[in-house]
């Protein structure tokens, strides 16, 4: 006997036990091979409807769809991987993928970019007077403190010259 004529008689067995022999009554028998089974284990077999029978088999064929998809997934990513990895050296293969990046930035509209460079030239007037102030304080100091001093100082380097001259000279 094969083993699908086995399972089929196995099936029948179980089918008469559940409902007294009258085989018309019977539901419809799920696989007995259950894969979740250790060998040597023996447990009683689940009779699952035809509409159960119906839903677990779309169920595990969805799962396997699913599960075909994140592979071809996966290699698609390794594939890329690769390219990244290794990417055949063009001479100017940098300007078509400048051109691509280029396509993907947001351009700001001709009135945004009015408003900030007004925002710009505001900023930078600010600021620009405000150094124009802290320089000309320091200028002011500078006048006040420092220049008194160095015409001083001037004054006697020249005393000091003239009378080493007069030294120098004697008389």
């Amino acid at each position: 006997m094969s083993s699908k004529s086995k399972r089929k008689h196995a099936n029948k067995n179980i089918n008469r036990q559940n409902t007294g022999g009258n085989l018309k009554k019977a539901a419809t028998p799920a696989l007995l091979n259950d894969k979740s089974l250790s060998p040597g284990e023996v447990t009683a077999p689940v009779i699952l409807s035809p509409k159960e029978l119906r839903q677990k088999q779309l169920d595990e064929k969805r799962s396997a769809q699913t599960a075909l998809k994140e592979k071809r997934k996966l290699e698609k990513e390794k594939k890329k991987e690769e390219k990244t990895k290794n990417p055949k050296k063009k001479p100017f293969a940098w300007i078509g993928e400048m051109i691509g990046e280029l396509k993907k930035v947001h351009w700001p509209s001709w009135s945004q970019t009015v408003k900030a460079t007004a925002v710009v030239f505001a900023v930078v007037s600010v600021f620009a007077i405000v150094i124009l102030g802290i320089d000309y304080v320091m200028k002011l100091l500078y006048d006040l403190l420092i220049q008194p001093t160095a015409n001083v100082n001037s004054n006697m380097s020249s005393v000091i010259a003239n009378l080493i001259h007069s030294i120098k000279g004697g008389k």
